[in-house]
């Protein structure tokens, strides 16, 4: 009679009007909805400890010690039991960003700058078992150097004067899987949890096969009329890294380049955001107003450019770029594919220790003749 079978048959006061067969598969929406709902103030306990849920919670299951350290106690309710079930998951993806160093134990949760969250090779000490990162710092607020050399391993010596500091901000949880350090997506959970298992399909998963197209290489492009462009890239070796940057007009001509060594840095990211921190610094003394820097590090680009907290590893280097920046006049920080950028990787990679980095006006070192106009 053409009468169409109606699927939705609406619903009251949140629940459905009418139930099926299928008890479970009618009411898991709601089950989802909780779930959700329970990861969120998973993420607030941690980027939000002073909201009112964290508060209340706090008091009543952790009032001496912060949530990652709380256990699940005696007679706790269903919403904390369900809260603490996921509480493994984030020890599975969670790390410290050092700022002033007050809030973290050295031999506590993992707390330098990386992408791998690695601990800390030197055996902790007894007597240092409750010692602080500050303690760490020297007077001036930078590491103590030969504090650091007299009590950790080599292997760590080189990371833990790698890792960023700032005395002016707390310290904070970041979470490994988002390139901003806030956000704790369910996604990323899984994989986490799926990366601590082994599984078969790690192993025999199937090789991609490079893709046969091919498509035309991006090209310099010159700044506008009165505008300068800074290329930067960053080059890692097996002791440290580099950097290059090179200046150009709107002709195309070379104003100024300069290239770098950064001591102890070993992780491409670190190294690419300390590189546009030095350009940058570089920059302000050519007493220009209108620049363009051009980086092919995309998510330190995305990072410089949101308007969003960034509480990664490179945040802190990150707000001292923005803050170079502030005092240079108008300063855009855009994209490039690592063709158009072949100036500075080239000098970059030419640059294989602090002996060989330098400075030239006017007249490009020899490195990067023959790729000024690429």
């Amino acid at each position: 009679m053409g009468v169409r079978a109606a699927t939705d048959l609406g619903r009251y006061l949140g629940l459905p009007s009418f139930l099926g067969r299928n008890k479970s598969a009618t009411f898991k929406y709601i089950e989802e909805s909780v779930r959700t709902r329970i990861g969120i103030w998973m993420h607030k306990f941690l980027s939000r400890a002073d909201s009112l849920t964290s508060r209340i919670l706090k008091a009543k299951y952790y009032p001496t010690t912060d949530f990652m350290s709380a256990q699940i106690g005696k007679n706790p309710s269903y919403i904390w039991r369900s809260i603490m079930a996921g509480q493994q998951v984030l020890r599975l993806g969670i790390a410290r960003r050092i700022g002033n160093g007050l809030d973290t134990k050295i031999w506590g949760w993992n707390w330098l700058a990386g992408t791998n969250n690695e601990p800390l090779h030197t055996p902790c000490a007894e007597h240092l078992r409750e010692a602080r990162v500050r303690g760490l710092f020297d007077a001036h607020g930078r590491w103590d150097v030969d504090i650091v050399r007299d009590i950790f391993l080599d292997v760590d010596v080189r990371r833990i004067l790698s890792t960023p500091i700032n005395t002016h901000v707390s310290d904070n949880w970041r979470w490994l899987g988002d390139i901003q350090g806030s956000a704790v997506s369910v996604e990323e959970a899984y994989k986490r949890i799926l990366h601590s298992q082994t599984t078969w399909m790690v192993t025999y998963a199937p090789v991609q096969r490079p893709s046969c197209r091919t498509t035309e290489p991006e090209r310099w492009t010159p700044p506008p009329h009165g505008a300068m462009k800074c290329n930067v890239d960053a080059a890692t070796f097996d002791t440290g890294a580099s950097f290059g940057a090179v200046i150009r007009d709107h002709g195309g001509t070379l104003i100024a380049a300069k290239s770098g060594w950064l001591e102890g840095i070993d992780d491409p990211f670190l190294a690419e955001v300390l590189a546009a921190k030095e350009a940058l610094s570089w920059m302000k003394t050519q007493g220009q107003a209108n620049w363009f820097l051009e980086s092919d590090c995309l998510n330190f680009c995305n990072a410089f450019n949101s308007c969003n907290v960034n509480l990664s590893y490179v945040g802190l280097i990150v707000k001292q770029c923005l803050s170079i920046a502030t005092d240079m006049g108008s300063v855009k920080v855009v994209h490039a594919k690592r063709t158009a950028n072949r100036v500075a990787h080239e000098l970059a990679r030419a640059t294989v220790s602090e002996a060989v980095s330098g400075e030239w006006n006017m007249i490009p070192p020899t490195c990067i003749v023959d790729v000024l106009r690429c």
